[in-house]
C-alpha cells in the first residue's frame, strides 16, 4: 500500500515547548495551522497509548488533571477527571479521584459510548481501590468492586492488575495508599494476578493468579528458586475483540536487583495461557507491548540482536511468527485501528531516533513501504522516573487522529494531531487571543449580580466549606436567610453565632449580604412553620416575638446588611392572601426602618410571576395604608424550562407593580437550573434531565436575559442544597454551581461556576445597556447592546428557541448594530476563550457595523471591542 494512497501524513514544524526541569525552558506552543491542536494544558494528561481518550462519538476527550506535578502523590490527594468538548473547546470537571499516579493518572477511559467513562478512585476510610462507572453527561456514577487498567471495547469488562501493589512493579501506573497497607508479594502469590470486573453487576473476581500463570504458561517461565523473588503482574490489556488478554509478569530478587519479564496471553476466561515473549527474549531489551487490530497478534519494541537499537516486532499471541516490521523501534508503538500498515509511536529523550536537540518525535511509520514521517516534535521533560512525561501517542478509534502528551509553558499538556485533514470543526475556527480574565469581588466596584446563599438557616448547606469560592466568583451580593427559628430556640433568647460566622465574613470578601427575614417559629403557638411554604406567624404572642426578633437581627447587622427582604415565596402557601401578606410585610418593614432608616426593603420573593391577583391585593393594601414608601425592590422567582420564555409574564408583573410605584426596581431573586438528571435532583425543573453543560447554558441565558432587560439577578445557588426530612421536600437540589459531597462539603466547582465568573467579571457598572436591540436575521435570536463608560461597544447574543441542549448545532446569523468596533473579538462565556473575529465577517457602513455568518450557540456569547474585554493571554 502506498503512503500517498492513504493520505495520512501531515508534516509538522519542529517547535520547542517548555521543560519542567529546565530553567531555560522555552514557552512557545505548537503553532496553529500545522495540523496539531493543543486540547488542554496545566498538569493534565491523557491515559496511555493503548486506549483513545476521544469518546466513541468523537465529540469529547477525557483527561486527568493532577493537583501538582513536582512530587509524589500523597495518599488521599485528589485529582480531577476532565471532559473536553472538541468542538467548542469547553472543559469541565466531571469527577474527582484519589486513585491515581503520575504516569497514567486515574486510568480515565471510555466504554462503549459517550455515556460510559471509567476511572479509579480510593476509599480513604478503608484504603480500598475501586473503579467508578460514570455517565459524564448526567453525572450519574456507580462504584464497582474492582479496579480498571483497561476496559473492553464493548464496555462490559474491566481488566486490571493489582494497582495497589503496582508501584512495586513500576512506579507511576497504579494508585497510592499508605505503604503499610500494600504488602509485597514474596514468592508466587495465589491471591494476586489478573482481575476482571463486570461493569453491569459491579462484581470483581481474580481471573488468573500469578501462581496459575507461573505453573500453566507455555513455554514455562518457572525458575528453581521462586521463593527468593517478588512476583507481580504489570498491565493487563484486552484485544479489540475482547477475546484475549495479555499481561506482563515480572519478578525481581527480594531486596532488589535486576528484574525479568515475560508477556503472557490468555483467553477471556483465563484459559490457554501462552508465553508470547519469553524472559530470555526480553532480557536483551524491550518494552511496551500492545495488541494488533486483528486480536491475534501483538507488537512491541524488542532487541533481537545484530542491529543497533530496538526493533518494532510483531508476534502471534503464542509467540509464533515473531518478525521485525520496522527498525529502529522506539517509544510506545500502536498499529492503526483499521488494520492499515501504519504505526504511530514516540521516543524517549536521548533515543537514537531523536534529533539531539532535546525534542522527541511523534513518528508515523509505514511498515509496508518503510517510510517514516514526523507528525510533530515536542519537548517532554528532563525529569526522570515517575516525574517524566511520556507522549503516549494514541490513535482514536477511527484512525483519523492521534492524541499525545507534551509540555507547554512548563506544564503537562495534551495535543491532538489530525492525520486525515478532517479534524472536528470547532465552533469558532478563529485565532484564539487568550482567556477572559476573571476578577475577585473586591476588584469589582459595583454590579447588579447576586449569588444565592440560601438554606443556611436549616443547615442544608455549609458556609464554611464554600466561603473561599465567594470572592473569586465575583458576585457583589449574597442572599441569606435570617432563620428566626434557628436564632430563637428558647423564647426570648437569641443565638446569632451562626450568622456571626457568615455575615461579617461575606462582607469582608467584598460580597455584601442581603438578608431575607423568615420563616416561622414553632416554639410559639401560631408561630408558623420553619420551612418553605410554611405559614407566617398569626397569634398575638407569635407576632410580638417576630417583631422582637426582627428588631434584634436588624440592630445586630445594620452596619453590614444594607438590604432586607421580607419572607420567601409567600404565595406558595395556598392559605395566604395578598392582603394578609401586605399587612405582615408593612408590620415588618416599619420595624426595619425604625432601626435602620437607610435600609432598602425588598418584597416579596414571589414563587410565581403569574399570580397577578395576589400581587394586586398586596399592592392595594400597601397603597391604602401609606405603605408604598416601604418598598424599594420587588423580587420574584418563576422557573421556566426555556428561560427566554419567562419575560412576557414578567413584563405583565412589572406593568402592574409600576402602576402603583414606577420607581420600584425589579430583581430576579432566585433562579437557576439543576445539573443532574431528574432521578437525582429535587426542586424546580426536576422533571427534566439536566447536565452540568445545560445548567451552565441555562444560567447564562437567565442571567443575561435579565441583564439585557435591566433586571438585577440572584443566581440560585452557590452550593448544592441537601434538604432534610420534615421540610417541603427531601433530597439534593443540584442547582448549586459548586458540587457537594454527601456531607455538604464542596467537591469542586461546576461549569456554571466558571460561566458565572465570566459574567460577573465582565458585566459591572462600567457597562451601560443601550436602548433598542441589534438587528438580527434569525428568529428566536436574542441580542442586547452595551456601551462601556471607557469607550467601546459590546453585544450579547444567543439562540433561544428551546431549552438549552447538550448537543446543539450553532445557527449562522448576521447582526447589525449602531456603533463602531475598532478591534472586534468574540468571547465564549462558558470556555472563557477570546477569539479574533475574522475581518471578512465585518462590514461597516456609516455608523453601523454588520457581523456576517457568526455562529450563534444556544448560550450567550459576546461580540465586543477588544478594549472592553480584559484578556489574559
Amino acid at each position: 500500500m502506498k503512503c500517498s494512497y492513504i493520505k495520512l501524513l501531515i508534516m509538522m514544524a519542529m517547535v520547542p515547548m517548555a521543560n519542567i526541569s529546565d530553567s531555560r525552558a522555552q514557552t512557545s506552543d505548537l503553532k496553529a495551522g500545522n495540523g496539531v491542536v493543543k486540547i488542554a494544558s496545566g498538569r493534565i494528561i491523557h491515559r496511555f497509548f493503548d486506549t483513545s481518550p476521544i469518546s466513541p462519538s468523537g465529540k469529547y476527550m477525557a483527561l486527568f488533571h493532577m493537583p501538582y506535578e513536582d512530587h509524589t502523590p500523597a495518599p488521599g490527594d485528589a485529582g480531577e477527571v476532565v471532559l473536553v468538548d472538541l468542538q467548542s473547546g469547553v472543559e469541565r470537571v466531571v469527577a474527582t479521584s484519589r486513585g491515581w499516579e503520575m504516569q497514567l493518572g486515574a486510568q480515565v477511559q471510555w466504554g462503549a459510548s459517550d455515556q460510559e467513562l471509567y476511572f479509579n478512585d480510593v476509599d480513604i476510610s478503608s484504603w480500598k481501590a475501586f473503579a467508578v462507572k460514570l455517565n459524564p453527561l448526567t453525572g450519574v456514577s456507580r462504584r464497582l468492586d474492582g479496579t480498571v487498567f483497561m476496559v473492553s471495547r464493548d464496555g462490559k469488562k474491566l481488566a486490571s492488575h493489582n494497582l495497589i501493589k503496582s508501584r512495586y512493579a513500576q512506579i507511576g501506573y497504579g494508585v497510592i495508599i499508605p505503604k503499610e497497607k500494600a504488602v509485597r508479594n514474596v514468592g508466587i502469590p495465589k491471591d494476586d494476578g489478573v482481575f476482571i470486573t463486570d461493569t453491569d453487576s459491579g462484581k470483581s473476581k481474580l481471573l488468573v493468579s500469578i501462581r496459575d500463570i507461573y505453573e500453566k504458561s507455555a513455554p514455562s517461565i518457572a525458575i528453581s528458586n521462586p521463593q527468593d523473588f517478588e512476583y507481580y503482574c504489570f498491565q493487563v490489556k484486552w484485544n479489540p475483540q475482547g477475546t484475549r488478554l495479555l499481561t506482563t509478569v515480572q519478578w525481581s530478587p527480594v531486596g532488589g536487583g535486576a528484574r525479568k519479564r515475560a508477556v503472557i496471553t490468555m483467553k477471556a476466561d483465563g484459559s490457554d495461557l501462552k508465553t508470547a515473549i519469553t524472559p530470555d527474549q526480553w532480557a536483551k531489551g524491550g518494552h511496551h507491548v500492545n495488541w494488533m487490530p486483528d486480536g491475534d497478534h501483538i507488537s512491541m519494541n524488542l532487541e533481537l540482536g545484530g542491529k543497533t537499537g530496538l526493533e518494532l516486532i510483531t508476534a502471534r499471541y503464542d509467540g509464533a511468527d515473531l518478525k521485525t516490521v520496522f527498525q529502529p523501534g522506539s517509544g510506545h508503538p500502536s498499529y492503526h485501528p483499521k488494520g492499515l500498515p501504519l504505526i504511530v509511536t514516540d521516543a524517549y529523550p536521548g533515543d537514537m531516533v531523536t534529533a539531539g536537540d532535546g525534542t522527541v518525535p511523534i513518528r508515523l511509520l509505514n511498515t509496508e513501504t518503510g517510510v517514516e514521517q514526523k507528525l510533530a516534535s515536542i519537548f517532554l521533560s528532563k525529569a526522570e522516573g515517575e516525574f517524566r512525561i511520556d507522549a503516549h501517542p494514541a490513535w482514536d478509534n477511527t484512525g483519523k487522529y492521534v492524541v499525545f502528551n507534551g509540555l507547554a509553558d512548563g506544564t503537562r499538556s495534551v495535543f491532538m494531531a489530525s492525520v486525515t485533514g478532517s479534524e472536528p470543526t470547532p465552533l469558532y475556527p478563529w485565532k484564539v487571543l487568550g482567556q477572559l480574565k476573571t476578577r475577585d469581588a473586591k476588584q469589582i466596584g459595583k454590579s447588579s449580580w447576586s449569588i444565592g446563599g440560601e438554606t443556611l438557616d436549616r443547615d442544608y448547606t455549609d458556609y464554611q466549606s464554600y466561603k473561599t469560592y465567594l470572592g473569586p466568583l465575583g458576585a457583589k451580593r449574597i442572599r441569606l436567610q435570617g432563620g428566626w427559628s434557628k436564632c430563637e430556640k428558647i423564647k426570648g433568647v437569641y443565638d446569632f453565632k451562626w450568622l456571626d460566622a457568615v455575615i461579617p465574613d461575606a462582607a469582608s470578601r467584598g460580597v455584601f449580604p442581603w438578608v431575607e427575614l423568615s420563616y416561622g417559629n414553632p416554639i410559639y403557638e401560631g408561630g408558623g412553620d420553619a420551612r418553605l411554604a410554611g405559614h407566617i406567624p398569626t397569634s398575638p404572642e407569635a407576632l410580638q416575638a417576630w417583631d422582637n426578633w426582627v428588631r434584634a437581627i436588624v440592630t445586630r447587622y445594620k452596619e453590614q446588611v444594607p438590604e432586607w427582604e421580607i419572607w420567601n415565596e409567600p404565595d406558595l402557601n395556598p392559605t395566604h392572601t395578598g392582603r394578609e401578606i401586605g399587612a405582615f410585610y408593612l408590620r415588618t418593614a416599619r420595624i426595619v426602618k425604625s432601626v435602620q432608616p437607610k435600609a432598602k426593603l425588598i418584597a416579596l420573593g414571589m414563587a410565581s410571576v403569574t399570580r397577578l391577583d395576589f400581587m394586586k391585593e398586596f399592592m392595594d393594601h400597601l397603597k391604602e395604608n401609606d405603605g408604598l414608601q416601604y418598598i424599594d425592590l420587588l423580587t420574584y422567582h418563576g422557573y421556566a424550562y426555556n428561560p427566554d420564555e419567562s419575560y412576557p409574564k414578567i413584563e405583565k408583573l412589572r406593568e402592574l407593580v409600576w402602576r402603583y410605584k414606577p420607581s420600584i426596581v425589579f430583581m430576579q431573586g432566585e433562579n437557576g437550573a439543576p445539573s443532574t438528571p431528574k432521578e437525582v435532583t429535587i426542586g424546580a425543573l426536576r422533571d427534566q434531565d439536566w447536565t452540568e453543560l445545560t445548567q451552565a447554558k441555562w444560567d447564562l441565558r437567565r442571567m443575561l436575559g435579565d441583564h439585557g432587560r435591566g433586571i438585577a439577578t440572584n443566581l440560585f445557588t452557590i452550593s448544592d442544597i441537601h434538604y432534610a426530612p420534615g421540610d417541603h421536600m427531601v433530597g439534593v437540589n443540584t442547582k448549586g454551581i459548586l458540587k457537594t459531597n454527601p456531607d455538604k462539603t464542596i467537591e469542586r466547582p461546576k461549569m456554571a461556576y466558571k460561566a458565572a465568573q465570566h459574567v460577573f467579571s465582565l458585566f459591572d457598572d462600567q457597562l451601560e445597556l443601550q436602548p433598542g436591540h441589534p438587528e438580527v436575521n434569525q428568529e428566536n435570536l436574542y441580542a442586547f447592546q452595551y456601551k462601556s463608560k471607557k469607550g467601546g461597544n459590546l453585544l450579547t447574543l444567543w439562540s433561544g428557541e428551546a431549552r438549552p441542549a447538550e448537543n446543539y448545532n450553532a445557527r449562522m446569523a448576521d447582526i447589525t448594530v449602531t456603533g463602531e468596533f475598532k478591534e472586534p473579538v468574540l468571547a465564549d462565556l462558558i470556555s472563557g476563550k477570546i477569539y479574533a473575529v475574522p475581518k471578512e465577517r465585518i462590514f461597516k457602513k456609516g455608523n453601523q457595523t454588520t457581523f456576517k455568518n457568526i455562529p450563534v450557540p444556544d448560550y450567550p456569547v459576546v461580540l465586543a471591542d477588544r478594549s472592553v474585554i480584559a484578556v489574559q493571554e
